[in-house]
C-alpha cells in the first residue's frame, strides 16, 4: 500500500514538472527564434549606403528610405551588406535592393553632431539623413548602444556642414562605429513610456541594459506572472497531496517528506526557467 501510494505521488509530481517545463519552453522558443539576427531585403528609394539608418515607406512597407530627424519615430533599422547576416530574407528581387537589420551588432554611420561617441552611448538619428549621433534628452527613439568610440578625429569618412534649429552651422565628422541594434524608446527622454509605471520601465531597462519597447516589457511581465502562478499551483498541489497522504498513511511520512522536498526543488527549477525566459525576452 505504501509503495503504491508513493508511486502515485511520484507520477503526479513528474506530470506537473513536465507540464510546467513544456509550457515555459513553448513561451521561450518563439522569443529565441525572433532574437536571431535576420536581415530583410527591400527596394531602395534613393542612394542608401551600408550603415545608414532607414525607415520603411509605401503602402506595404516594401521600400526603404534614409531616415530623417523629423521621422525618428519611424526608425526601422540599418542598411547592411547581403552577406552580413546568417539569415537573409529576399525582397521582391528588384535590382536596387538593400538589406536591413533590425537587431544584431553592425557598423553604423554616425556623426559628431551631438559630441564624440563613446562605448555604451545610445545612438539616434542626427539631422543628416541616415546618419546617427549620440542621443540627447529630446530625441524620442534610439537605434541601439554604441560598441566603440568615435571622436571625429580618426576613422573619419567625411566632414559635413549641418545647421541646427536656430540656423547655426557647424562642421561634423562622419564615420563608422559598431552598434548593438535594438530600436526602442530613448531612456533619457522625460516622457519615455508614459503608459508604463516608472519603476517597471527602469527595472526592465536595467535588466536588458538597453531601451525596450512597451510591448516587450509587458510580455516579459506576463511570462513572469504566469511562471509564479504555475509554481504556486504546483507547490500547492504537491503540499496538499502530501498532507492528504500522511493523513491516510502516517507510516509513509518519511517517504512523503522526500516527495515534498522534490516538489519544492522542482518548483524552484521551474521558477528559474521562467526568469531565464523573461531575461531572454528583455535582452535579445
Amino acid at each position: 500500500m505504501q509503495t503504491l501510494m508513493h508511486l502515485k505521488i511520484k507520477n503526479q509530481l513528474w506530470r506537473r514538472i513536465l507540464a510546467g517545463l513544456v509550457l515555459l519552453a513553448l513561451l521561450a522558443v518563439p522569443v529565441i527564434v525572433n532574437a536571431q539576427t535576420v536581415t530583410q531585403g527591400y527596394t531602395a528609394d534613393g542612394d542608401i549606403k551600408n550603415g545608414m539608418i532607414v525607415r520603411l515607406e509605401g503602402k506595404n512597407g516594401v521600400k526603404a528610405q534614409a531616415l530623417k530627424s523629423d521621422e525618428a519615430k519611424q526608425m526601422h533599422g540599418v542598411a547592411v551588406a547581403a552577406d552580413d547576416s546568417a539569415i537573409t530574407l529576399s525582397g521582391d528581387g528588384a535590382t536596387n535592393q538593400i538589406y536591413v537589420a533590425t537587431t544584431g551588432k553592425y557598423d553604423v554611420l554616425v556623426s559628431t553632431q551631438n559630441g564624440g561617441i563613446k562605448t555604451g552611448d545610445w545612438i539616434t538619428i542626427s539631422s543628416i539623413a541616415g546618419i546617427g549621433m549620440k542621443v540627447g534628452d529630446s530625441q524620442p527613439v534610439v537605434l541601439g548602444k554604441a560598441l566603440g568610440n568615435f571622436n571625429g578625429t580618426s576613422n573619419v569618412s567625411s566632414v559635413v556642414d549641418v545647421s541646427d534649429t536656430a540656423g547655426h552651422s557647424q562642421k561634423v565628422s562622419v564615420g563608422m562605429v559598431g552598434v548593438d541594434i535594438g530600436v526602442g524608446h530613448n531612456p533619457y527622454l522625460a516622457s519615455n513610456m508614459t503608459n508604463v509605471p516608472a519603476f517597471l520601465a527602469k527595472a526592465g531597462e536595467a535588466i536588458a541594459n538597453k531601451s525596450i519597447s512597451t510591448a516587450r516589457l509587458y510580455v516579459s511581465l506576463a511570462v513572469l506572472v504566469l511562471t509564479v502562478v504555475i509554481v504556486a499551483i504546483f507547490l500547492y498541489g504537491g503540499v496538499r497531496s502530501g498532507i492528504i497522504s500522511i493523513g491516510r498513511n502516517p507510516l509513509a511520512k518519511a517517504s512523503i517528506a522526500r516527495g515534498l522536498i522534490q516538489v519544492a526543488l522542482t518548483g524552484l527549477i521551474i521558477f528559474i526557467v521562467g526568469l531565464f525566459a523573461v531575461y531572454l525576452i528583455l535582452k535579445l
